[in-house]
Formats: structure tokens, sequence, C-alpha cells
């Protein structure tokens, strides 16, 4: 049996896309199951994810590969961050700044993250204050209401589309139509074109 192959590292892109994926969709990532918010629309933000994040990689990534990838990563940066904060109040040479890239993660995973569980892993399981639980419902609840907005939007065009059809299709049947009138109007004067009417046009001389 073969070894199994070791993947490449995540490129720069790869990391990108799946930290900008979180960041529009964390409210459905990280909200509580409920009747408006299910697994499925869960696992289908992931799946779009995995879809662009496999887009710019040099990987195929699986769902699972890069729930790890946010997971390790965020956990890693909740460690790094929280040092460099005790760095910052216990004096000495100022801590060096977070990337840019980092910085974002921090952003989508925020203080209480950083602050309350240092080094924990985010998993995407939803352990939170009220407080927090209420805005990350809202927020997934606008998730949602967007995606609808969208979907209508889109289904409005195509709506837009098939009427204009029907206009193109209703124009091209009366031009049929006026076609056929005329064959039949040519067709009626030649049935009415009778032996008399040739001797009346050509009389014998």
């Amino acid at each position: 049996m073969e070894p199994k192959r070791r993947k490449q590292n995540w490129n720069p892109a790869a990391l990108g896309v799946l930290i900008v994926g979180v960041e529009k969709n964390y409210g459905i990532l990280k909200g509580k199951l409920s009747s408006s918010l299910t697994r499925s629309s869960k696992d289908g933000v992931w799946e779009n994810i995995c879809t662009k994040v496999n887009s710019v990689s040099s990987e195929n990534r699986s769902i699972e590969d890069i729930k790890k990838k946010w997971s390790d990563y965020s956990s890693g940066l909740k460690k790094k961050e929280g040092a460099r904060r005790r760095e910052m109040t216990g004096g000495g040479d100022a801590p060096p700044d977070l990337t840019d890239m980092e910085q974002k993660v921090i952003n989508i995973i925020g203080d209480v993250a950083i602050d309350g569980v240092i080094g924990g892993i985010d998993t995407m399981d939803y352990t939170c204050t009220p407080n927090t639980k209420k805005s990350a419902k809202v927020s997934a609840n606008e998730e949602l209401l967007s995606i609808e907005r969208e979907r209508l939007l889109t289904e409005k065009e195509r709506l837009l589309i098939e009427k204009e059809n029907m206009k193109i299709n209703k124009e091209r049947l009366e031009v049929e139509k006026e076609r056929l009138n005329l064959a039949k109007r040519k067709y009626s004067v030649r049935s009415h074109y009778t032996f008399d009417d040739e001797i009346e046009m050509f009389p014998m001389v």
C-alpha cells in the first residue's frame, strides 16, 4: 500500500479566499441551528467556500480540509494575539503588529474569543454568551435574508427575460399569421381564375 501523499502547504491566495468566505458567512457558520438555520444551510456555505478555495489552490481541498485549516489558523492566532496583548500591557519592547490577513481573522472571531478562551479552538460550535448568541442569530438571519433577496432578484430577472421572449414570440406569430393570410389570398385568387377568364384576357382571333 502506497503511503498517503502529504498535501502542499496553503498558498496565500487560497488562505485569503477561505478567510473572506468565513467572514462573509460567519453568522451562518457560527449561528445556532434552528428551523430557519439548518445544518444543510451551513454545509452549503462550506461547500461554496471550498469551491472558491479550490479555484485558486494548487491542491484540491475537501470541506474537512478547509474546516480544519480555519480551526488551526484561528486557534493559532488566538494564542498569538493573546500573548501579544499581554506583552503590550507588561512593558518592554512593543510586539510585532499582525499582518492584514491575521488582523482580519481577529476581527472575525472578536475580542471575547481572544480574552475569554485564549488558546481555544474555533470549531464553529456555538458556545457564547446570550448577547453574542442574539447577535449571531441576527447576523445569520440577515445573511439568509440577503440570500433570499438575491434569489428573488434573479427570479425577477428571469421573468423579465421570459416576458421579453414571449413578446418576441408573439410578434413572430403575428408575422407568420400575416404570411399565411397572404398565401391564402393568393391561393384564393388562383382558384377563381377560370378558363373563361383566360378567353376574356386572351380572345381568340
